[in-house]
């Protein structure tokens, strides 16, 4: 900022033009403090894992995506191993219909069977529960 201040930088290129820079220190020192933060959240995780076996909901308090996506990121590795948020959505959607259908799946047969049995019981008049729970 300050040599751009004092007009020591040339003009920025138009794909960057206004454009918010992130300037990544990669010298041991800073590499040695990324070191320290993930050492921090392996802490907490470790933490977290030991409460939730007295007291599940303690994992509620974690967010674990902002939790792994910072943890990657101060690896380094690199960011197409970690999914966009709008990516992470769609895989837990798709996830979500797949368990509603095994659900279904699994509670047809009990359905089919309570339909049998009504169809099977009178209840007078010429009629079975399943007829008279329907309005026939």
């Amino acid at each position: 900022n300050i040599m751009n201040r004092g007009g020591l930088l040339p003009d920025a290129p138009a794909e960057i033009a206004g454009q918010p820079i992130n300037i990544e220190y990669v010298s041991m020192l800073a590499e040695a403090q990324k070191a320290v933060a993930t050492s921090s959240i392996e802490r907490v995780m470790q933490i977290a894992g030991n409460l939730a076996a007295v007291k599940p909901d303690v994992l509620d308090v974690i967010n674990f995506d902002v939790a792994l996506d910072t943890y990657a990121t101060l690896l380094g590795t690199t960011p197409k191993m970690i999914r966009s948020p709008e990516e992470v959505a769609a895989v837990r959607e798709a996830q979500a219909k797949a368990q509603q259908q095994q659900q279904a799946a699994e509670m047809a047969p009990a359905a089919v069977q309570g339909a049998k049995v009504l169809s099977q019981t009178e209840v007078g008049g010429g009629q079975n529960a399943l007829q008279a729970a329907m309005g026939m």
